[in-house]
């Protein structure tokens, strides 16, 4: 986010010095094309992931094998400007924004900490452990929409969108949500 910000920094530095008349549709349409995604909001989960596989037979146990770790499992969102849309209207410009989504989860496996592994006759394998954190990703893809993640990468969107845009001159930046049934 702070590099982010940092390019976004430049750019209007250079904007403002350069200019101060708004950007011509034409020029404005090459500088939204050269940004596909707007990644403008990231929330890092910090979660417990317990495995634990046993059999046993006649009550005798076959194999026993557990494991305890957390890791850190970063999740990205923001706006896809492929569906941006924009009407100038002299120092005024009005951009219908795309709904906002999740661009990415990921596991940072460099975070992994293992509290304890017990394996009894048998060892837990990577594809059990990548399994369970597949599987902790749905559930916080499922958290962080409802924690609003989608509504803070739309209101980033909008500051940095309006900050740009006030830099090469507009007067005036409105706002307003593209109707879904229209894409449909």
């Amino acid at each position: 986010m702070k590099f982010l910000k940092t390019i976004l920094l430049i750019i209007c530095i250079l904007q403002f010095s350069c200019k101060k008349s708004p950007l011509l549709p034409e020029n404005l349409d090459l500088e939204i094309k050269n940004i596909t995604n707007l990644s403008t909001y990231q929330h890092i989960y910090r979660d417990i992931i317990y495995i634990r596989e046993s059999k046993h037979v006649i009550g005798i146990p076959i194999y026993d094998k557990s494991v305890l770790f957390t890791i850190n499992i970063h999740v990205i969102a923001g706006i896809d400007f492929e569906n941006l849309e924009y009407k100038i209207s002299e120092e005024t410009i009005t951009i219908t924004l795309p709904e906002s989504k999740i661009f990415s989860i990921d596991a940072d496996e460099s975070s992994i900490f293992q509290y304890f592994i017990k394996e009894k006759n048998s060892k837990i394998d990577i594809l059990t452990i990548y399994n369970a954190i597949n599987e902790k990703k749905l559930e916080i893809h499922e958290d962080a929409i409802s924690r609003g993640i989608l509504k803070k990468a739309e209101d980033n969107a909008k500051v940095l969108i309006s900050d740009f845009l006030f830099s090469t001159g507009f007067k005036e930046v409105f706002f307003e949500k593209k109707d879904t049934k229209d894409s449909e």
